[in-house]
């Protein structure tokens, strides 16, 4: 299933995940987001007021952050009811103990 939410999509796809393999609906499921900068119009924007690093290193919350970078990614995480072990020799690296998802309405912004 396709998720578009906006901004909290990979989250939301998470969540679905979790309450799929809660209920017994799945016994493995998959979730993930990517985020392409398909036009540069944004970057344009921020390169006319300043605001990019001019080094393009991103530094968020230090001392030595010298502007805005932005960048492509994804991620993609793999659920499985079962506990324990793989059945294929590989080993459980982590758990979701808790997932929610609420909203506030639509938005403008």
């Amino acid at each position: 299933m396709a998720v578009d939410t906006a901004c909290s999509a990979s989250l939301v796809a998470v969540h679905l995940a979790c309450e799929s393999l809660r209920r017994g609906e799945s016994t493995l499921a998959l979730a993930g987001g990517v985020n392409l900068i398909l036009a540069p119009d944004s970057m344009v924007q921020m390169a006319r007021f300043g605001a990019r690093s001019p080094t393009g290193r991103c530094r968020s919350f230090d001392a030595a952050g010298d502007g805005y970078v932005r960048a492509e990614g994804r991620g993609w995480w793999c659920w499985s009811r079962s506990r324990g072990r793989w059945r294929r020799g590989g080993g459980s690296t982590g758990s979701c103990a808790a997932a929610r998802s609420t909203t506030t309405g639509a938005a403008t912004g």
